[in-house]
């Protein structure tokens, strides 16, 4: 059907309804994470041993050689509704 074959009363009766959320590095919002793209942040960050082991990670874990010690701070991951989506908590 062309554009101009529509009806008004169809065309009033049709909803659109646009929005975006996400949960994103260094940002609240996705204005905050789109501006933090277009100003080159880099929100991988590296972490120290004192920030790891003080976060409860096993110094046995942070002697391995294949251990990455780099990762990313998720502002209000505590209200992140793991059940919701069938996932683990941590």
């Amino acid at each position: 059907m062309r554009e101009d074959e529509f009806d008004d009363e169809a065309m009033a009766s049709d909803i659109a309804i646009v929005g975006m959320a996400a949960r994103l590095p260094d940002a609240r919002t996705v204005d905050e994470y789109w501006s933090n793209l277009t100003r080159g942040v880099e929100s991988v960050r590296q972490f120290s041993e004192e920030e790891l082991l003080e976060a409860g990670e096993a110094p046995a874990r942070l002697r391995r050689s294949n251990y990455v010690r780099s990762g990313v701070v998720m502002p209000d991951i505590d209200l992140f509704d793991a059940d919701f989506f069938g996932l683990s908590p941590k």
